[in-house]
């Protein structure tokens, strides 16, 4: 599934560095389907999976793709 973000993060940078400063679990993004079942979740809930992050608008401005990854310390971070 892919997920969009707010226009708040213009840039996958920007996105990379509110996940650094604030912290996974603090920094939202939606989901997008034709069908209807859209949800809000937090980066850390597609930390390993295969989910794609767009943005800055998942429907009208696709200029950047990320995706969630973990490190081996544990640490997630943007793609």
């Amino acid at each position: 599934m892919s997920y969009g973000t707010d226009t708040t993060y213009k840039t996958k940078a920007a996105l990379r560095r509110a996940v650094e400063e604030q912290g996974a679990e603090n920094v939202g993004v939606f989901g997008t389907s034709m069908f209807g079942n859209e949800e809000a979740v937090n980066v850390a809930e597609l930390a390993g999976t295969n989910a794609v992050i767009v943005g800055p608008d998942v429907y009208t401005r696709r200029n950047w793709y990320a995706n969630v990854k973990v490190k081996r310390d544990g640490t997630i971070y943007i793609a």
